[in-house]
C-alpha cells in the first residue's frame, strides 16, 4: 500500500503588533545573540561572524541587516545565513538584526544582537 502524507505549512511570521507577514515564516531559532566587541561568534573563514535565522520559509531575495547595514547573504529552504564583518562589531550595544525582502516589500525584526565590552554568557537553552 502507499504511504498517506500531510504536510503542514509553516507558521507565517507575526509581528509584535499582531499583524501576520505575507511573505516571512515564524523564526524558528537566530544566533548568534551576543558577542564581544571585536570578536567573531561563530568565527568563518574570513574573519567574519556568522549569522543564521531558522525559519521555515524566506523570499529567495531576502537580505540580513545588521544596524542598517547589508550583510552578505544566503536563503536556502529553512535557513538564512550571512556573514556580519568584525568591522561592524566595534561599539557595545544592543543591535537589530532585521530580514528584508525588496521583492515582497516586506522586512521583519528577528531581534538584537548584543555586543558586550566583556565576553557574553553563555545562551540559555531555547525550546
Amino acid at each position: 500500500l502507499g504511504e498517506f502524507v500531510v504536510d503542514v505549512p509553516p507558521t507565517p511570521y507575526t509581528r509584535e503588533d499582531g499583524s501576520v507577514s505575507a511573505s516571512f515564516c515564524a523564526i524558528e531559532l537566530w544566533g548568534p545573540q551576543a558577542t564581544q566587541v571585536g570578536v567573531a561568534e561563530n568565527p568563518q573563514p574570513d574573519g567574519s561572524m556568522g549569522v543564521y535565522v531558522r525559519t521555515g520559509c524566506s523570499p529567495k531575495d531576502s537580505t540580513l541587516y545588521f544596524d542598517g547595514n547589508a550583510l552578505v547573504t544566503t536563503v536556502q529552504a529553512d535557513i538564512v545565513t550571512a556573514r556580519l564583518p568584525v568591522s561592524l562589531l566595534q561599539s557595545v550595544g544592543e543591535f537589530p538584526l532585521v530580514l528584508r525582502s525588496t521583492r515582497a516589500g516586506e522586512e521583519i525584526v528577528i531581534g538584537n544582537i548584543a555586543v558586550t565590552s566583556t565576553p557574553p554568557a553563555p545562551p540559555e537553552p531555547t525550546q
